[in-house]
């Protein structure tokens, strides 16, 4: 326990901020929030107070996990899954040992601190292992593909997509399939859980999927927002299911490259294409309307357009 970083972080992010740097223009981003486009520094944005704090999972709860995402899922995705249980019950397990033996004034502290850091601390994990991956990325780099890396990045890229307010407060708002549990409870292992399946759909189908850098050579910028990587086909707002075709993500790395991962047969795989401003402002569209509250760009004027929409 002694190796524990005794400060509980209160401000936690659920966007990146070393993803965000790169629409930053001297550490300042452009962010529409509220109808206001304003610039901030990047502690400012994309964070919501102790957003990361667990919940002690009940054994309703556990059951509930167990029926929605391991009992009928390939033997493969049960076995990761039940570790997810394992990984998000360890903090209590520890409370109730402490507890029970006496030692829980001695290591209140540092129980307290795994309550609030313990999920961002695993985000931190799965980023500092993108960011070389990002950065063959920046230089149009799409070798690691075909490398070990590859599991790495689509875990990753899974992760960024499950981890945001907007993909929690979509999962809440299906209590109604469960009125007699508070869904807002597992939400922390839900997103990892769900991060984790379609991690798995995505290399099970990896004959089949298109890796393409979509290169913006126009004078309007990709905008990025607090849910970075969208599927082009999915309604922002419902975890509906849809169809093999209807799976496209896409995930802007800069003001003036994308990747797109998609099967859309018309691209070739690890290819690049430069693409159109009515292409780019498409896909700035999409963004925009997979946003929860916030869009980010390097200027005021390419979010001007959104102002009195949002």
């Amino acid at each position: 326990m002694c190796a524990i970083n005794l400060v509980i972080k209160e401000k936690q992010h659920y966007i990146w901020r070393h993803y965000l740097s790169k629409w930053t223009v001297s550490d300042k981003i452009w962010c529409l929030r509220n109808n206001v486009i304003f610039p901030s520094g990047l502690m400012g944005i994309g964070n919501i107070r102790f957003f990361y704090k667990l919940n002690e999972l009940t054994e309703a709860d556990i059951n509930l996990l167990r029926l929605i995402y391991i009992d009928k899922m390939d033997p493969m995705i049960q076995d990761l899954n039940k570790n997810w249980i394992e990984i998000f019950t360890a903090v209590q397990r520890l409370r109730i040992v402490a507890q029970k033996t006496g030692q829980f004034e001695k290591i209140q502290k540092e129980i307290d601190v795994l309550t609030y850091n313990f999920e961002e601390d695993i985000h931190s994990n799965y980023e500092s292992i993108a960011i070389p991956l990002l950065d063959k990325l920046y230089k149009k780099d799409l070798s690691f593909i075909d490398q070990d890396d590859y599991y790495n990045f689509n875990t990753y890229i899974c992760e960024q997509y499950f981890r945001t307010n907007a993909r929690k407060e979509a999962h809440n708002q299906t209590h109604k399939n469960f009125p007699q549990l508070d869904l807002s409870r597992i939400w922390n292992v839900s997103a990892h859980m769900l991060a984790t399946m379609l991690a798995f759909g995505i290399v099970r189908e990896k004959q089949n999927l298109k890796y393409v850098l979509l290169e913006n050579e126009t004078d309007l910028e990709f905008i990025t927002g607090d849910q970075p990587v969208i599927n082009t086909y999915a309604n922002p707002d419902t975890f509906k299911q849809l169809s093999y075709e209807e799976f496209e993500l896409y995930y802007p790395i800069t003001p003036k490259l994308a990747l797109l991962i998609t099967h859309n047969e018309t691209y070739e795989n690890k290819s690049i294409k430069i693409i159109s401003k009515d292409e780019v402002e498409k896909y700035n569209d999409l963004v925009f309307g997979n946003s929860f509250e916030q869009i980010y760009g390097t200027n005021t004027e390419v979010l001007q357009k959104y102002k009195d929409l949002a």
